[in-house]
């Protein structure tokens, strides 16, 4: 009868130590430290929640650095990119014809690993396949897992490579986002 106690006592302290253990594992996004504003979602499928980091927006007709930290991210597949605000087929020609250009860097603190994406916005940078009808474009940047106690810096520089006269008030802001079902 005692043998029985404790194996029944053992299991149920292994148990709620699994909770424990299991609990360590989701991410709230209170816990997030740095700029932008992150916000979580849940997908509906196996309790993964689905990310979006927005940060300050920026000017893409004038040229600049732009540099962002980034601290507790949630560990998950995430992508860096920009959405450009109040999309148009007249604000891409204008990007053309300023030739924009757009580095974008992220660095990693404690390692100091990097990746970057670098091109012009009409041409090297690939968007997302949603309609220019007041839709959200998405300039795809890079993908990346980050370390959830790491220390990260996002860097945007922008290049207007040709003097344009008379063009509209054109933004982006950068994202970071991602989560969701199968990534994990």
């Amino acid at each position: 009868m005692i043998r029985r106690n404790r194996t029944a006592m053992v299991v149920g302290v292994l148990g709620l130590a699994g909770i424990g253990i299991g609990g360590c594992r989701s991410y709230h996004p209170g816990w997030y430290e740095g700029d932008g504003v992150l916000t979580a979602l849940p997908t509906g499928r196996d309790g993964a929640m689905e990310y979006d980091l927005d940060l300050p927006p920026i000017d893409l007709l004038k040229p600049g650095r732009h540099t962002f930290t980034l601290k507790r991210l949630p560990k998950t597949q995430l992508q860096a990119k920009l959405s450009l605000d109040e999309p148009s087929p007249e604000k891409l020609d204008w990007l053309d014809r300023g030739r924009v250009r757009v580095v974008m860097t992220l660095i990693e603190s404690e390692t100091g690993q990097t990746s970057m994406k670098d091109g012009h916005l009409a041409g090297d940078w690939a968007t997302t396949p949603e309609s220019w009808d007041s839709q959200p474009i998405d300039f795809a940047g890079m993908w990346f897992r980050p370390e959830r106690h790491h220390e990260y810096t996002l860097v945007v520089d922008v290049w207007v490579e040709q003097r344009v006269e008379n063009p509209p008030p054109i933004t982006a802001t950068p994202r970071i986002s991602g989560g969701g079902f199968g990534t994990r």
